[in-house]
């Protein structure tokens, strides 16, 4: 009799201890549910998890509450973007939060959902010196928070916050344009521009190229141009949203004419300076990543117009206005064949990469 007692008070106590276990073990079960989606240069899901435990704990004598997640995570303009969906008790809530590394984002991550853990959950203690030292709360920031419950706010450590973007982007844009100017009649041109731009303002430098533009202002005369010019400008930038870019813009542009003529007395070349302001309008779209595509409208108003003359043959129906010429011992008269506009407007398109 007194065995078989031992041995019911033996399975007695396996028993408790079993239970004791599987409730200890049942106090301990994962408070947090993570789906965790990353690109393979971030850290892991499992990272996040360790990252969020330690800096949590349970309160002895309470009981944890559940926290689903579910996380993404992409890179967009250079920097990292975490887009943060959490459900606790029934309460949705979404965040979005940016960073220059991936890992740094980890982090504000882990700390986010330590904060959407709420009650049942505090920081872990830190090991107690011989002095004790009195820990100093981060410095926070108010951030807004969709809930299903209504909408509320919730301090954000600033470890949390991103970063702040850099006081000056650059980026270089090749485009092809058509201008009416200041060669004759529509031409095609190409460019190059390098901006530089900062919250609100902007600085353009562009250099451009007419391949050529043929015309023939008589049956029996031929004439050729071309040019080269640069110019620089001032912007004003509106951004109505991250993709979009607005610029409005006015600047100075110099350039160099050459015109060619085939036909008259002999055969002539001239090349002249041409100096004009320029207002434009700009829109930049953002494609894929540094990407952009680019448009835009510009007026020159010339304050220089190089007239080119050729040297003809005199004939009864010359104008009153020619004057004499001589080119290698031929004599003749001058005929004006073309002058720079007073306005040139022209149209560009092209890509814009960030640098």
């Amino acid at each position: 009799m007194t065995a078989r007692s031992g041995r019911r008070r033996w399975c007695a106590a396996c028993a408790s201890s079993l239970f004791l276990l599987a409730a200890a073990r049942a106090s301990r079960a994962d408070p947090l549910d993570l789906v965790w989606d990353a690109p393979d240069a971030c850290n892991s899901g499992a990272e996040v998890r360790r990252e969020f435990e330690r800096s949590t704990s349970i309160r002895p004598g309470r009981s944890p509450p559940h926290l689903s997640a579910r996380a993404r995570v992409e890179a967009r303009d250079g920097r990292w973007v975490l887009h943060l969906h959490t459900l606790r008790d029934g309460v949705e809530g979404d965040r979005e939060i940016e960073a220059d590394s991936c890992a740094s984002l980890t982090r504000a991550a882990a700390l986010v959902l330590a904060l959407a853990f709420g009650e049942g959950a505090q920081p872990e203690a830190a090991p107690t010196p011989d002095a004790p030292v009195v820990p100093q709360a981060p410095p926070t920031s108010i951030v807004a928070t969709k809930g299903g419950a209504g909408s509320h706010r919730q301090d954000i450590p600033a470890s949390a916050r991103s970063p702040r973007a850099p006081l000056v982007s650059w980026s270089v844009t090749l485009d092809g344009r058509i201008a009416w100017g200041p060669l004759p009649g529509p031409t095609a041109g190409v460019a190059t521009t390098v901006d530089a731009r900062g919250p609100w303002w902007g600085v353009s430098a562009r250099v451009l190229s007419w391949p050529g533009a043929n015309g023939e202002p008589e049956p029996d005369l031929h004439t050729h141009f071309t040019g080269v010019g640069g110019a620089l400008s001032l912007c004003l930038l509106g951004r109505p949203s991250r993709a979009w870019l607005f610029a409005a813009c006015a600047g100075l542009e110099a350039g160099a004419l050459r015109g060619t003529s085939t036909g008259a007395t002999v055969s002539e070349a001239a090349v002249a300076p041409w100096l004009a302001a320029i207002p434009a309008l700009r829109a930049r779209l953002q494609l894929v990543g540094p990407l952009h595509v680019e448009a835009g409208v510009e007026v020159a108003a010339s304050l220089t117009r190089p007239p080119y003359a050729v040297c003809r043959a005199p004939d009864d129906d010359s104008s009153a206005t020619s004057q004499p010429c001589s080119v290698h011992g031929l004599s003749g008269q001058t005929q004006t064949v073309y002058v720079v506009p007073e306005i040139s407007p022209s149209g560009s398109l092209g890509l814009s990469l960030d640098i």
